[in-house]
């Protein structure tokens, strides 16, 4: 039987950003994205974050991540 979850959207810091210090290498963080002054940003970590910055993901039911 199939199953329908919503899996939701994560991101990680890539290592090449200026941000990379605010989280352990490689840690998947949530996040929900915000448009505004015409582009698209990341909030999640507590912070903001332009799409440049990030690897984004999506967390499948069984805990794993599927990057995008």
């Amino acid at each position: 039987m199939d199953q329908q979850e919503d899996c939701p959207f994560v991101a990680r810091l890539k290592p090449s950003s200026e941000y990379a210090h605010q989280t352990k290498p490689g840690v998947w963080f949530p996040v929900t994205f915000r448009y505004r002054y015409d582009d698209f940003f990341i909030n999640g970590n507590q912070n903001t974050y332009r799409l440049k910055d990030v690897h984004l993901g999506v967390l499948l039911p069984d805990g794993k991540v599927l990057k995008l």
